[in-house]
């Protein structure tokens, strides 16, 4: 298999911008991988599920 392409760069950031916060984002989502291990899993589920219940009532609901 050949390599893989360089990501690409978001003109609205920048190439010098982008390479100073690709490390703080790899480390906020060890940060949360980690914190995910301590939580209960019953309830994050039970919380993932009344988001996904509150989104779509909201998408369906008209505003007045």
């Amino acid at each position: 298999m050949g390599h893989t392409p360089p990501l690409p760069v978001n003109p609205v950031v920048g190439a010098k911008r982008g390479l100073k916060i690709r490390p703080l984002a790899v480390r906020a989502a060890a940060f949360w991988a980690r914190g995910l291990h301590r939580v209960n899993e019953t309830l994050l589920r039970i919380a993932i599920v009344c988001i996904g219940l509150a989104l779509t009532v909201a998408l369906f609901v008209k505003p007045v």
